[in-house]
């Protein structure tokens, strides 16, 4: 028997819980990245060979946000939602370095409801993963998750979205008007 697909709504405005600064630096590997979120439960499928982070030998600073959509979603339509949406604001889906990021600097999160980075998808055994952080037996977990890509994810999800520091985009339109 197949079971019902819970409708969402597509005209839902996400909750933005928590908006905070952060300063990912891109010397570290993503290896390294994985072993400094010092969550208990890893899964080994998480290395630079499934996910590419960018090597640019410096530290970037970005605004991170955690949308709730409190209802079902597939994952093109949280997708959809995080990147044009009136109120997001120029936010996109997180990638990997940013929910490790997020997973050092705010270890308790995951305890409260599951974090994933839609912005990082790969193919892991033959299924389309995101990264996520979890719990496991009440510790922290950091997972492939590949269920939830395609049935979508329950109200209970958080989405971790980032976009540049505003003090970034005021040095960029700045050099852009003396160039111009």
């Amino acid at each position: 028997m197949k079971q019902a697909i819970p409708r969402h709504n597509s005209n839902r405005v996400p909750d933005i819980v928590t908006t905070f600064d952060v300063a990912i630096d891109y010397r570290m590997s993503l290896e390294q990245m994985v072993v400094a979120t010092d969550c208990t439960h890893l899964d080994r499928a998480i290395t630079s060979t499934l996910f590419f982070v960018e090597d640019s030998r410096e530290t970037v600073r970005f605004q991170l946000g955690l949308f709730h959509f409190n209802s079902y979603l597939p994952t093109w339509r949280a997708v959809e939602q995080i990147r044009f949406h009136e109120a997001c604001g120029g936010w996109k889906p997180a990638m990997i370095e940013h929910l490790l990021c997020f997973g050092k600097q705010r270890p308790k999160e995951q305890l409260k409801h599951p974090i994933n980075a839609l912005g990082s998808v790969s193919r892991h055994r033959g299924r389309h993963a995101v990264p996520c952080l979890e719990t496991f037996n009440s510790s922290r977990a950091l997972f492939l998750d590949v269920c939830r890509w395609e049935r979508g994810w329950e109200p209970h999800y958080r989405f971790l979205a980032y976009r540049p520091k505003k003090s970034f985009l005021s040095r960029l339109l700045r050099l852009k008007a003396r160039v111009s």
